[in-house]
C-alpha cells in the first residue's frame, strides 16, 4: 500500500510517495496546488529530512528507501551518484568511468533521468564535462537551487 504527501519549499512542491518498504518516489514541481498531510511514519521522517535538507542543516538521508522497481544498472549508477560527496559535482563521463564503462555516459544520463528519488539520491551532482548544468527531472531550476544549497552549506561548515 502506497501512501503520498504533498508540502511546499520555497522552491516549488514536493510529492513524496511512500511503500511499506520506504521512500519509494520524489516528484519536484512548481505549480501550486492544495496541499496534504500524511501522518504516516515514513512520509513525517522524509519530510522533516528534506525540509532539513533544504535550509542547509543535514547533508546525508537516514530515510529508508524502496528501490524495488528500479533496474540493476540504474541501481549502480545510484550507488555511484550517492558516492559523490556533497558539495561537489563529477560529470556524467565521470559517473560512467566509475562503473567501468566510460562510453555509457548517455546510458548514466538516461538513469539520472529516471532517478526516482531526486534530492535523496543526490542526481542534481551530475553535471556536464564541460561544467554546464545537463538536464534535472525537477528542471533546471531546481538543480541550481540544490547545488546553491550545497555549496553555501559546505563553504559555511569548513
Amino acid at each position: 500500500m502506497e501512501n503520498s504527501s504533498i508540502f511546499e519549499t520555497k522552491f516549488g512542491l514536493i510529492t513524496l510517495i511512500v511503500s511499506e518498504a520506504g521512500l519509494k518516489r520524489i516528484v519536484l514541481k512548481k505549480l501550486r496546488v492544495h496541499i496534504e498531510k500524511s501522518e504516516h511514519e515514513i512520509l513525517k521522517q522524509a519530510r522533516n529530512e528534506i525540509k532539513s535538507y533544504l535550509k542547509g542543516e543535514i547533508f546525508k538521508f537516514s530515510i529508508q528507501l524502496d528501490l524495488s522497481e528500479i533496474t540493476d544498472f540504474q541501481s549502480e549508477v545510484y550507488k555511484q551518484v550517492r558516492l559523490v560527496p556533497y558539495g561537489t559535482t563529477v560529470s556524467y563521463t565521470e559517473l560512467a568511468t566509475r562503473l567501468g564503462s566510460p562510453e555509457k555516459r548517455r546510458a548514466v544520463g538516461m538513469a539520472l533521468a529516471r532517478n526516482p528519488l531526486p534530492i535523496v539520491i543526490p542526481c542534481h551532482r551530475i553535471v556536464r564535462l564541460d561544467k554546464s548544468l545537463g538536464g534535472f527531472t525537477g528542471g533546471l531550476e531546481w538543480k541550481r537551487n540544490l547545488l546553491k544549497i550545497e555549496r553555501d552549506a559546505f563553504c559555511s561548515n569548513r
